[in-house]
C-alpha cells in the first residue's frame, strides 16, 4: 500500500508540474502574440479620443500579458499626459474628444490630467467633451470643463452637489463581540484608530476632514471657473442653493453647452474640421495613440525617478497570485532602487516619486537612511503624487526640495500602535479558551489574548512618543523649523498640498514633470539633454507568477473579495497585523472624497 500511495503521489505531482509548465507556456504564447501587434497608424485629420474610466495608475509594466490576464491598464499617468501634450504638436491630430466615465482617480491625478488637457487646448485645436457613461459627477465634470464645448446626453444624470467623505466606525461592533482595542498614539489628529474607539468623528478629526473636502472643492471650482469662464461665486451658489441632478438643469445653469447624442458630437467635430457633417470621423483612442507614440522608459538616464508606491512594509506579502492586489512599498525593494539609482554612472539627479500613505515607521526610516546615503552632489527632489503622508512624509524629509499637487494628501505627522485583546470574544462568544505560562511578568503583553496593564501601556506609550519625537526632529531639521513649530502642524493632522505649501511643509506645487525639470536644472542639465530612468522596473505578470509559486493560496479570508469600506480597513490590519510591536506611521484611513 505504501508503494501504491507513493506511486500515485508521484504521478499526481508529475501531472501538476506539467500542468503548471503548460499554463506558463500558454501565457508566454499569449504575451508574444499580444506584443507582436503593430502600432496603429495615425492618419491626417484624426481626432484623439481620451476615453477615461476607472483609475489611472501611476505607471504600468507595459506587459501585454498582465493587461490580458489581470486587467492591468495599458498606460500609466505619465504615458497618458505625455501623449495628450504630444498630440498638441502632432500635425496629424486635428482635435481632442474627452470622454470620461465613472473616473475614480484621486484628485491629484485628475489635476495632472487636467493640465495636459489645458495644454492641448492652448494649441487652438478643438476640444469637445461628452460623458461615456451617461453619468457625470464632479470628477468627470472637472475634466470636461477643459473642453471648448460640453455635450451631454439629454437623459444623462449630472451630479453637481459638492463633496463628502464618509468614515465607518466599529466600536459598537467590537463591544458586542467583547473585543478590546488597545490603542497607543502620539498626535491629537491621528485618526487611524478612531474607527475602533468611537462611533463618530472627534472634533479634531472632523476639523481636518472638513478642511480637506473644502480644499478639494476649491480645486474643483477653480478648474471649472477657468474652463467655463464662470465666476467661482456663481458656481458655488449653484452648488449650495440648487440641486442639480439632470442634463436639462445643467444646461439651464450654463454648466454644459448642448444636449446631444454621440452622433451629434461627431457631426460637430466634422463641421469644425471642414468635413461634411455625416462624413466618417477619423478617430484614434488614447490607448492606441500611446502605443503609436511608443512611450517607454530608458534603461539609464541623467535623472533617476525612484517610485515609492503603496503602504510601507518590511517585506511584501508573497503568498498570493498577483491578480487584484494593491501595491506595497517594501523597505528592501525601495532601498535597492535608491542605491541602484545613486550608483548608476549616468545619474546626475534623483526624483523620489512618493504615492504612499505611510506604514511601518522602521520601514520608512530604512528608506530615508538609504536616501541620506546618496552623494551630496546629486540633487534630490521629492515629488508627491496622490498621497505622501505619515511615513510617506517621513521619507520626503530626505529631499532637497518637496513638490506636491494642490490636492495631494500629505502631512499626518504622527504615530500609533494598535493591539486587540481577543480573549473575551474567544471565550464568551465562541467557546475557545487560552492559557499559558511565561518566564517573565510581561512576556505575554502582545499575544492578543491579554489586556495591557498600566505599566505595559505606559511603556508602549513611551515607545510611540519617542518615535514621534524623532519624527518631529527630522521634519524640523529638514524644513528649517523649530520642533515647536512642527509640532503645531503635526499631531497626525492631514493637509492638502495647497495648505502644506502655505504652512511650509512643501516648497512648491507641481507634478512629476515639474520635479524632473527642477532636478535637471539643479544638476546643470540643459532641457534638451534630459534623459529619464525609472526605478524599480515594474514586474511583468510572468515574473509575479514565478515569485508567487511558493504559495498561491491566501491565508484566511481574501480581503479583495470583501465590500468597501471594510476591505480598506482590513487591508491595513492585514499589512500591519504581524508587527504589533512596531509603531505605525500611516494615514488616518483611506480617504475617498466624492
Amino acid at each position: 500500500m505504501k508503494f501504491l500511495s507513493t506511486l500515485v503521489a508521484n504521478i499526481l505531482g508529475t501531472f501538476i508540474a506539467l500542468a503548471i509548465l503548460l499554463f506558463i507556456g500558454f501565457l508566454f504564447v499569449i504575451a508574444i502574440a499580444a506584443s507582436g501587434d503593430p502600432a496603429p497608424a495615425v492618419r491626417s485629420g484624426t481626432v484623439l479620443v481620451v476615453d477615461l474610466e476607472g483609475s489611472v495608475p501611476e505607471r504600468v509594466s507595459s506587459d501585454p500579458l498582465a493587461q490580458f490576464i489581470s486587467g492591468e491598464a495599458a498606460y500609466g499617468l505619465g504615458d497618458l499626459t505625455r501623449a495628450i501634450e504630444d498630440a498638441a504638436g502632432d500635425d496629424r491630430i486635428a482635435g481632442l474628444w474627452i470622454k470620461p466615465g465613472m473616473v475614480t482617480s484621486s484628485w491629484a491625478t485628475l489635476e495632472r490630467i487636467r493640465r495636459s488637457l489645458d495644454a492641448f487646448k492652448a494649441s487652438g485645436k478643438p476640444v469637445y467633451g461628452s460623458s461615456r457613461s451617461f453619468y457625470a459627477r464632479e470628477n468627470e465634470y472637472y475634466l470636461l470643463s477643459a473642453s471648448d464645448r460640453i455635450f451631454l446626453d439629454p437623459e444623462a444624470v449630472f451630479e453637481y452637489n459638492g463633496f463628502n467623505l464618509q468614515v465607518t466606525f466599529y466600536r459598537d461592533l467590537l463591544e458586542r463581540w467583547n473585543v478590546e482595542p488597545m490603542i497607543i498614539r502620539s498626535g491629537t489628529f491621528k485618526g487611524a484608530v478612531e474607527p475602533f474607539l468611537r462611533d463618530d468623528l472627534s472634533p479634531e478629526n472632523e476639523l481636518q476632514l472638513q478642511t480637506l473636502v473644502d480644499g478639494i472643492e476649491a480645486v474643483f471650482l477653480d478648474g471649472v471657473s477657468a474652463g467655463r469662464g464662470m465666476p467661482v461665486k456663481d458656481l458655488t451658489a449653484i452648488m449650495d442653493n440648487d440641486i442639480v441632478f439632470g442634463a436639462d438643469q445643467a444646461l439651464a445653469f450654463g454648466l454644459v453647452d448642448t444636449l446631444a447624442y454621440e452622433a451629434d458630437v461627431r457631426a460637430a467635430f466634422n463641421r469644425s474640421l471642414g468635413n461634411e457633417a455625416d462624413e466618417r470621423l477619423p478617430v484614434i483612442t488614447i490607448r492606441n495613440y500611446v502605443r503609436a507614440a511608443g512611450a517607454g522608459a530608458a534603461a539609464s538616464g541623467s535623472v533617476a525617478v525612484v517610485h515609492v508606491t503603496g503602504n510601507m512594509v518590511a517585506e511584501p506579502p508573497g503568498d498570493t497570485i498577483p491578480i487584484g492586489r494593491g501595491q506595497v512599498a517594501s523597505a528592501g525593494a525601495v532601498v535597492d532602487a535608491l542605491r541602484s539609482a545613486a550608483r548608476s554612472s549616468t545619474t546626475r539627479a534623483i526624483v523620489v516619486r512618493i504615492n504612499s500613505p505611510g506604514g511601518l515607521a522602521p520601514a520608512a526610516d530604512a528608506m530615508l537612511a538609504a536616501l541620506d546615503e546618496v552623494d551630496a552632489d546629486i540633487p534630490i527632489i521629492v515629488s508627491m503624487g496622490d498621497v505622501a503622508a505619515s511615513g510617506g512624509y517621513w521619507l520626503a524629509t530626505g529631499g532637497d526640495m518637496i513638490m506636491a499637487e494642490a490636492s495631494t494628501i500629505t502631512g499626518s505627522i504622527g504615530v500609533f500602535m494598535m493591539l486587540f485583546n481577543l480573549d473575551p470574544f474567544l471565550s464568551e462568544k465562541i467557546g475557545i479558551h487560552t492559557d499559558g505560562v511565561t518566564s517573565a511578568p510581561n512576556a505575554d503583553m502582545i499575544t492578543g489574548v491579554t489586556s495591557l496593564s498600566d505599566a505595559q501601556r505606559a511603556a508602549l506609550q513611551s515607545f510611540a512618543d519617542d518615535t514621534y519625537a524623532r519624527f518631529l526632529g527630522r521634519v524640523a531639521e529638514s524644513r528649517g523649523m523649530s520642533v515647536t513649530e512642527v509640532n503645531a502642524l503635526a499631531q497626525g493632522r492631514v493637509w492638502l498640498g495647497r495648505d502644506a505649501l502655505e504652512n511650509g511643509l512643501v516648497d512648491a506645487l507641481g507634478g512629476l514633470e515639474e520635479a524632473i525639470d527642477e532636478a535637471a536644472s539643479r544638476a546643470g542639465i540643459g532641457p534638451g539633454d534630459v534623459t529619464i530612468a525609472h526605478y524599480p522596473k515594474p514586474q511583468s505578470f510572468t515574473e509575479k507568477i514565478m515569485a508567487s509559486m511558493g504559495g498561491v493560496m491566501e491565508r484566511g479570508a481574501r480581503v479583495r473579495d470583501l465590500p468597501e469600506p471594510f476591505a480598506s480597513q482590513l487591508r491595513v490590519l492585514q499589512l500591519f497585523g504581524n508587527a504589533p510591536r512596531v509603531p505605525q506611521a500611516v494615514m488616518p484611513f483611506t480617504l475617498d472624497i466624492r
